[in-house]
């Protein structure tokens, strides 16, 4: 979950997940953090799901309200798609062995930010901290860095996961 401290309160909670296997990223920007919504949970899991992975390892810090909404989001994955779902938080004071996550949060921050101006600056527009279209950049964020960011091995994730470059 990625929130800043300073704003914390009154910003919009934003969940990146990293795919460690082809380093593809998902975002969502959440109505509330932990389980406070159910759209939460629900949004997880059907990301989760998505990867078409029968088991993965679902990997966090220790925050409370990530570590609820992991696990409301594990039951949904093993109950209704059959996944088998692995909780692990990295330890206490360990921040860089959650290195990828941060990394996703700062990633998926900047290209919301990146849109965000782009589309203030083209169309001479004010987007307010409630916009409707804040949840839209953010996923759309995470789209444009998983089909256009190349990685250490020349590759995108797209690439990575489809065995082929995205062509649209």
């Amino acid at each position: 979950m990625c929130s800043d401290k300073k704003d914390e309160a009154k910003a919009t909670p934003i969940l990146a997940i990293r795919h460690s296997h082809d380093s593809w990223l998902d975002a969502l920007a959440l109505p509330s953090k932990g389980t406070q919504h159910s759209y939460n949970a629900k949004a997880l899991a059907a990301k989760l799901s998505a990867t078409g992975l029968s088991s993965f390892i679902l990997r966090s810090d220790q925050e409370p309200a990530i570590i609820e909404l992991k696990r409301a989001a594990a039951k949904i994955c093993r109950e209704e798609h059959g996944q088998e779902v692995i909780l692990e938080e990295s330890p206490v004071a360990e921040s860089q062995s959650n290195g990828a996550a941060e990394e996703a949060c700062r990633t998926v921050k900047g290209m919301t930010r990146t849109l965000r101006h782009a589309l203030e600056t083209l169309h001479g527009l004010s987007i307010g901290p409630a916009h409707p279209i804040l949840p839209w950049m953010v996923q759309h964020g995470a789209f444009l860095v998983s089909r256009g960011q190349l990685g250490s091995d020349g590759k995108t994730a797209f690439s990575r996961r489809r065995g082929r470059s995205y062509k649209r």
